[in-house]
């Protein structure tokens, strides 16, 4: 009888072992679920953030990668356009749907580099592309679109000095403000000072 007792209590001490371990198990394996299901949120959490930041890349980047000028006269197409960064006069005249036939086309620089908020003024065959009428309804000299007639007619320049800025321009792209004059031979802060209120660079 003594035996058959003792060997109920070691069964049973059996028993309840078995069921710690299968109860410490089903534990563990819930705690590596919820672990495993953790990291893969954070994961998912950190790729979303990631495809953002990469979005917003690329987006800043397209923005700085790009102009926009204003294509006025005798182009098919007159309006405002988008350009990469370093086009040439001839691609934004491609982009308005080219010259009309009336456009006088040895006027326009076509090599020119095209800057920031250009306008890109076309005249008619007869017409002089000389200036841009600005919102005080005064007419300044286009140091960037003037002819060397138009740079000649500015106060203390002369035609040395307007080819020299011609040049100047054509090799360097437009001048991206007045004070650029500066670093034209010939030209320094009195003569600038004498016409830079009858100039733009636009």
């Amino acid at each position: 009888m003594r035996k058959i007792r003792s060997w109920i209590i070691v069964f049973t001490l059996i028993i309840m072992f078995i069921a710690a371990v299968l109860l410490q198990t089903s534990d563990g394996n819930k705690a590596l679920d919820i672990s495993t299901e953790t990291t893969s949120n954070l994961n998912a959490s950190t790729d979303v953030q990631n495809e953002n930041r990469v979005m917003e890349e690329k987006e800043t980047e397209d923005h700085i990668g790009e102009i926009v000028i204003d294509m006025k006269g005798e182009v098919n197409a007159p309006g405002v356009y988008e350009l990469p960064v370093g086009s040439r006069v001839h691609e934004a005249v491609e982009k308005a749907g080219g010259f009309t036939s009336h456009a006088d086309e040895t006027s326009v620089n076509l090599a020119q580099i095209i800057a920031d908020e250009m306008v890109i003024l076309v005249p008619k065959e007869g017409e002089e592309n000389v200036s841009i009428p600005q919102e005080s309804g005064e007419t300044k000299i286009s140091i960037n679109h003037g002819s060397e007639t138009d740079l000649m007619s500015l106060p203390g320049i002369g035609a040395q000095k307007a080819k020299a800025i011609i040049e100047y321009r054509e090799e360097n792209g437009p001048l991206q403000s007045t004070e650029e004059l500066l670093q034209i031979s010939g030209i320094g802060v009195k003569t600038l000072e004498g016409f830079e209120d009858q100039i733009s660079i636009h």
